[in-house]
């Protein structure tokens, strides 16, 4: 593990009702960092995404996620955006 990172949190969101809830568990499922998942979501759609803008997605702040961006999601992690 890199000097600084934390280690994956498995707990998954019991009965996930928001978009945030439900990016959450599609990382964890997938078994992924917040930091590989925006890396992976950035090669689709060709752009930068960091890991704090992963974190505001799962955190319902006012930053939601592009349509190309949950479409990539659901590529990178095998879980529909519905």
């Amino acid at each position: 593990m890199a000097s600084g990172s934390r280690p994956l949190r498995t707990t998954l969101p019991q009965n996930p009702k928001t978009q945030g809830e439900r990016i959450r568990y599609a990382r964890i499922s997938s078994n992924l960092t917040q930091q590989q998942l925006a890396q992976a979501v950035g090669r689709i759609t060709k752009s930068v995404i960091d890991k704090a803008t992963v974190s505001k997605w799962e955190g319902d702040s006012t930053s939601n996620p592009t349509n190309a961006n949950m479409l990539a999601i659901q590529a990178v992690t095998g879980f529909s955006v519905q």
